[in-house]
């Protein structure tokens, strides 16, 4: 939930749906590294959202398209 939040929350502030995924960000909705990528795994699992991922970065996360009804 906290990482569903987080997400959404930063989209909607940047108003675009590609986010930037930081720990500080997981942090100030007070969820850890590994309650972070279980999360993320559990929304992209639901095909929420849609993740790049690169060795040594950030995850960027997409908000897929109608998700923001859910």
């Amino acid at each position: 939930m906290h990482v569903a939040l987080a997400v959404w929350h930063q989209g909607d502030l940047e108003k675009r749906n590609g986010v930037k995924l930081t720990w500080n960000l997981l942090d100030r909705f007070g969820a850890t590294p590994d309650a972070g990528a279980r999360g993320l795994a559990a929304l992209e699992q639901a095909g929420l959202v849609s993740v790049q991922r690169h060795r040594g970065r950030c995850p960027v996360v997409t908000i897929n398209e109608g998700s923001d009804k859910v």
